[in-house]
């Protein structure tokens, strides 16, 4: 199962139909614009799965959440499933064993925010 491959044949296939839809309203093959246009906001099947697109033509993607479910063993369970389209996770119950026993925070004290003055390390 190869995604990159999977995922080109998808992009393949989704030009295709909105060159032959382009094509069959007596449009040009050159027409560059009005193909995108009718990429925009468009789902289909694809080989991997659902295909959707945005209106700025980005593809709203799936994801899995994986979580060490083991320290010990290193053994990785789904923990979630993040659904591009309705920008959802929905979660499956594995629970996600934090390192400290909870989420890092988005943002770390003295890492993105230099400009605090605690932040400031002598040297």
């Amino acid at each position: 199962n190869n995604l990159i491959a999977g995922c080109f044949y998808d992009g393949v296939l989704l030009y295709v139909r909105a060159l032959n839809e382009t094509l069959q309203e007596g449009g040009s093959q050159k027409d560059g614009i009005r193909i995108i246009q009718k990429i925009q906001d468009r789902t289909m099947q694809g080989i991997t799965g659902t295909v959707s697109m945005d209106k700025a033509n980005d593809r709203n993607t799936d994801f899995d959440l994986w979580a060490m479910a083991d320290h010990d063993s290193g053994h990785f369970q789904i923990s979630g499933h993040y659904d591009g389209i309705t920008k959802q996770i929905n979660w499956t119950g594995t629970p996600i064993l934090w390192l400290k026993g909870a989420p890092p925070l988005d943002n770390p004290t003295c890492v993105f925010d230099t400009d605090d003055p605690s932040c400031v390390k002598s040297k």
